[in-house]
């Protein structure tokens, strides 16, 4: 299976943001930033952009990330990775050991790096 850079696929382009010639900034160089209080429409924290990205796996709303929701993703992105598959890649980053992968280790997955070296 081809390796997959994950901060890039949750980066949303609007019309209105994809005029600017240089790429959005990923997470990690958001990190620490806030949106500043009565400026039009904030921009997204760091924390909120995983948010984001954590739902888009996380299909089922259940606040941790299966086997078969990373498998789900992982299809729809073109990628051939069985659920088996799937479950050897959650053991890298599943802390707790409980087969899932919450929000924290999500988090932690993606500011490591660990996301790229998955697929």
């Amino acid at each position: 299976m081809g390796k997959i850079k994950m901060p890039a696929l949750f980066r949303r382009r609007s019309s209105s943001k994809s005029r600017s010639a240089s790429p959005p900034p990923t997470p990690q160089e958001e990190e620490g930033t806030r949106p500043a209080s009565g400026a039009g429409s904030p921009a997204r924290s760091a924390e909120e952009e995983l948010r984001l990205a954590f739902k888009v796996f996380d299909a089922d709303g259940s606040g941790d990330i299966s086997a078969a929701e990373l498998a789900r993703v992982l299809h729809g992105l073109g990628e051939k990775a069985t659920v088996q598959q799937c479950r050897r890649m959650i053991e890298g980053v599943d802390k707790n050991g409980d087969g899932l992968i919450s929000f924290d280790e999500f988090k932690v997955m993606m500011a490591s790096g660990l996301a790229a070296k998955m697929a």
